[in-house]
């Protein structure tokens, strides 16, 4: 049986060929409705043989390849088999063909691969942009990603310090009897709702024979049915100090003081007397910084409570291994 020799017929669509309209010819019956156009053709190297398929082919078609007639082996409307000229299929390469009617115009051009197919050309110009076509429905919505990871923290904001509250007295102070709210008033804040702690120092003038006494109060500010507490019987005692002018002279003062929500008022004074008479050359510096309540912490003294030993007052000299009341005792 004798081998046939099979090329690999590539079709391969020529843009500029198959833009070119197909020129109309009149109707040629029921048989043939319609424009003829070319779906595919495929050489056949083994008996030299063109197959071309497509629709609406006319009755006695001419097959014309590289300005060539071709000999018409069969044709119908959709299938035209034509003998291929030697020296085409000795030359492999891609040739346009057109289908004719007779004696008429070209109806029907195409481009076939006969034999291999040889490299690729060239890149042709960029042709121009189409007009962009309608926009599409959206489609359905995606699911829903998974949560990112959380980023870093960013930077810390600017923050205000906070506002301390001030004051100050230099004066004297006059003797009598030391209560909440009486005697020598020597400073007074008033201050917002808030939580503070206050502190303050009373100095007097050494080598004085006379004792100096005061009192750190404060006015709570609360509403009590519907009436502010104010004046001296508003007034309580939150820290106080007393010292003999003539070994030494500073009082120090130092207490926490809140302003609750709701109140009407808040403030803090120091008031002072003397035990013996008048005295002059006396300074005071009262300050009030706001707080967070629960910023601080109390601590237990714990020394010496283990195996059933009770604590030890004063705490531990660690240096000495004694406690501070002097006991030898170590632990």
């Amino acid at each position: 049986m004798k081998r046939a020799w099979s090329f690999c017929a590539v079709v391969s669509l020529a843009l500029a060929i198959l833009l070119m309209p197909a020129v109309q010819a009149p109707a040629q019956g029921p048989n043939h409705p319609g424009p003829a156009f070319v779906l595919n053709a495929s050489a056949d190297p083994s008996n030299g043989q063109l197959t071309i398929q497509g629709a609406n082919f006319p009755r006695n078609p001419y097959v014309v390849l590289d300005n060539q007639e071709l000999t018409i082996v069969s044709a119908n409307a959709t299938t035209i088999v034509a003998t291929l000229p030697a020296a085409v299929l000795s030359t492999p390469g891609s040739y346009a063909f057109t289908i004719e009617r007779p004696r008429q115009s070209l109806i029907a051009p195409f481009i076939v691969t006969i034999g291999a197919v040889g490299p690729v050309g060239p890149v042709g110009p960029v042709g121009p942009a189409g007009v962009q076509g309608a926009q599409g429905l959206p489609g359905p919505q995606g699911d829903q990603g998974p949560q990112g990871i959380q980023g870093p923290q960013g930077p810390a904001g600017n923050t205000a310090p906070p506002t301390v509250y001030g004051a100050t007295f230099a004066g004297g102070v006059s003797a009598g009897t030391l209560a909440p709210g009486a005697g020598t008033t020597l400073a007074q804040l008033s201050l917002p709702v808030g939580d503070y702690v206050v502190h303050a120092v009373v100095t007097g003038t050494a080598a004085t024979a006379d004792t100096l006494s005061c009192n750190l109060d404060a006015n709570l500010g609360l509403s009590l049915s519907g009436e502010s507490q104010v004046g001296a019987s508003a007034l309580t005692t939150i820290s106080n100090g007393q010292v003999n002018l003539t070994g030494a002279t500073n009082i120090p003062l130092l207490a926490a003081y809140s302003v609750a929500t709701g109140s009407t008022a808040g403030s803090v004074q120091i008031d002072c007397v003397t035990a013996n008479s008048d005295e002059g050359g006396i300074t005071a510096t009262l300050l009030a910084e706001p707080v967070t309540i629960g910023g601080s912490q109390t601590f237990t003294n714990n020394i010496g409570n283990t195996g059933g030993t009770p604590v030890i007052p004063g705490g531990w000299n660690r240096v000495q291994n004694i406690n501070n009341t002097g006991g030898n005792n170590p632990i």
